[in-house]
């Protein structure tokens, strides 16, 4: 554990390095490992909130560079326009304005009182005293969705679904055409429907339907893609105990996994993943002989 605690404390000093970076970001989302301490490690209280401020900071920085602009002259651009949709985007209790620090490299927020405990010995609170040594980096113009996302994921994966929803919802109103943003709407609102406080289950499990649809759409239509897509379609209705639905999708994976196979012998694609959800339909339902067939095919070294 520790050693992931590493990992992921020199992945959050590369993000501050390289402020508002999505690259930066996504190098932190590959640093994590799957599995239960990897996600303990993810959804750390530290990380959460260092991942909160960092969003809060972007969002600082896109409302001075729109400020800028307009202090400027400028017309409405498709930036501008865009970040007119997120409520949120008004200069009233949003954001504490940012200021260059040249000594540590990065915009940080003038107001030092948000320090805490967990914050000691955070470069990002550094004092703001002393000459600047680089120039400042540019403002970005944009939301960050990976930062949103990121953030929406520690919500999933600590259960504050309804919370995580507010993120993703951001971040698909940023990129719409982002298939992994589809599925993670999907996701967080299949979560909710499944929660005890869900409001309307039924609406909630039709627009986790909707926004599936969506993922199908933008995904691809390449072997490999066709095989995610069927994979996570399965998973939904598999969720949602309505097994006949799922075997079918699940087929559908072992199908395009065998075509696959033909050409790729070294990867098996989606295949053990939808045989091994398939297995245990198959033994709840009273199969077990279609279930060992399974075994020997995609579950045997």
């Amino acid at each position: 554990m520790s050693d992931l605690n590493e990992v992921i404390s020199l992945a959050r000093t590369l993000v501050k390095e390289n402020q508002f970076n999505n690259e930066a970001l996504r190098i932190f989302l590959a640093s994590i490992t799957p599995g239960l301490r990897g996600t303990d490690a993810f959804i750390d209280r530290n990380v959460s909130k260092w991942s909160l401020r960092m969003n809060r900071q972007w969002d600082m920085g896109v409302s001075m560079a729109q400020k800028e602009d307009q202090e400027k002259g400028a017309t409405d651009s498709d930036d501008n326009i865009e970040m007119s949709l997120f409520p949120g985007n008004t200069q009233t209790k949003l954001e504490v304005p940012l200021r260059w620090n040249g000594r540590v490299g990065r915009w940080i927020p003038i107001k030092s009182d948000e320090r805490n405990i967990e914050d000691e010995g955070d470069e990002e609170y550094a004092e703001l005293t002393g000459d600047s040594v680089r120039e400042p980096l540019r403002l970005p113009t944009r939301r960050t969705a990976i930062g949103r996302y990121m953030q929406a994921s520690m919500l999933n994966a600590s259960k504050f679904n309804h919370a995580a929803l507010y993120y993703m919802f951001e971040a698909h109103e940023i990129v719409p055409e982002d298939p992994l943003l589809c599925l993670g709407v999907a996701v967080s609102t299949l979560a909710r429907a499944q929660g005890r406080r869900a409001d309307n289950r039924q609406q909630l499990i039709v627009q986790t339907a909707a926004f599936m649809e969506e993922y199908r759409k933008f995904r691809g239509a390449d072997n490999l893609a066709t095989q995610e897509v069927e994979y996570n379609f399965g998973r939904f209705f598999h969720q949602l105990n309505l097994g006949s639905f799922a075997v079918r999708h699940y087929r559908r994976v072992l199908v395009l996994a065998e075509e696959w196979q033909q050409t790729h012998s070294d990867d098996p694609g989606f295949g053990p993943e939808a045989a091994y959800n398939l297995s245990l339909l198959y033994v709840l339902s009273g199969a077990p002989s279609l279930a060992k067939d399974l075994y020997r095919r995609w579950l045997s070294i």
